[in-house]
């Protein structure tokens, strides 16, 4: 059980599969299955631990299309938009899906560059004279302290790291080497970091390469990207003074111009937010709740719909193995 919140108020059941991903089901991979797939790739929002797994967006679409599609959930809690592309292509290698959906949320965007989050088990973006640039992952094993493995065996450790978030301190003591997570206090909303926005120009570029290499590497999958809605702002009804909807317009723009589908949750979000006062995260924490889980999964079921992807028998053929 993961939890969250001084007294753990907020608790989500996790299960680790076959392959190694937080799912209440183990995961077939292309030359066993007898159905098409959908794939969903994300960082923590599809990873799901605040919520039961069952509660997942994966596990709830799953429910709604499951004598049509197979529905995969592929989230690693920090990963960005570049990771992504990594992602894909494990995906892409091992299930073949037939669609593929990379589910985004705002710190995405600044994260993909190596000027910025420049972790060694992350692929990131490197803008160059020439262009941007994929970071080299090197081929190393990646080792806890000692300090760290000790103090995690504790409870108590894990509680006052987790739950009364004392791990900005705990950082300064050593117990983590990893200079960017002790910045996240200073983020808003899980947004950009206020120092990043003059990246913009570079943000620009490292999203460009990154949608058109994927498009590139998966010309058998139907591609679709969604982005989340800024919710602290709809909470708050300032939702038309945004300061991050820029990240959306520019994803939505780029979609637009090289031919891939394109969601955003903000205007269903808004919307039902408006109506029935029900917010999508918690007060804990600022990850999709179970409403938030619910609701995304049905604006992607409907999207689903609407391109066409659902009913009728129209189903994409399990591709050429």
């Amino acid at each position: 059980m993961y939890t969250t919140g001084k007294y753990a108020q907020q608790r989500g059941r996790w299960r680790i599969n076959n392959m190694g991903w937080n799912s209440d089901i183990d995961y077939l991979t292309s030359d066993r299955r007898s159905r098409p797939l959908i794939a969903i790739i994300g960082d923590s929002y599809i990873e799901a631990l605040q919520v039961d797994i069952k509660n997942s967006i994966v596990s709830i679409l799953r429910e709604k299309v499951r004598d049509q599609y197979d529905v995969y959930g592929f989230g690693m809690s920090g990963a960005s938009l570049a990771q992504y592309l990594q992602m894909s292509r494990y995906v892409n290698k091992y299930f073949s899906p037939n669609v593929l959906v990379i589910n985004v949320v705002h710190n995405d965007f600044d994260e993909s560059l190596t000027s910025i989050a420049n972790y060694p088990y992350f692929l990131g973006i490197e803008i160059t004279d020439s262009g941007p640039k994929e970071s080299v992952l090197p081929l190393i094993q990646i080792k806890a302290k000692r300090t760290t493995k000790i103090a995690f065996e504790s409870a108590i450790f894990r509680y006052l790291w987790g739950n009364l978030e004392f791990n900005m301190r705990l950082l300064e003591w050593g117990f983590r080497q990893d200079e960017n997570l002790a910045k996240q206090k200073e983020e808003k909303n899980g947004y950009l970091y206020p120092e990043h926005v003059d990246n913009t120009k570079n943000i620009e570029e490292a999203v460009k390469y990154i949608l058109l290499k994927m498009k590139e590497e998966n010309p058998k999958s139907k591609l679709i990207f969604m982005i989340d809605a800024p919710r602290s702002d709809i909470y708050k009804n300032n939702i038309h003074h945004s300061k991050v909807l820029w990240m959306n317009k520019l994803l939505e723009n780029l979609c637009t111009n090289y031919n891939i589908l394109f969601i955003d949750l903000t205007e269903p979000f808004y919307e039902k937010y408006k109506k029935d006062k029900i917010r999508f995260s918690s007060m804990t924490d600022y990850h999709w709740n179970e409403e938030g889980h619910r609701y995304a999964s049905e604006v992607l079921y409907k999207n689903l719909l609407k391109f066409d992807m659902l009913g009728d028998g129209k189903l994409y053929q399990s591709r050429a193995r």
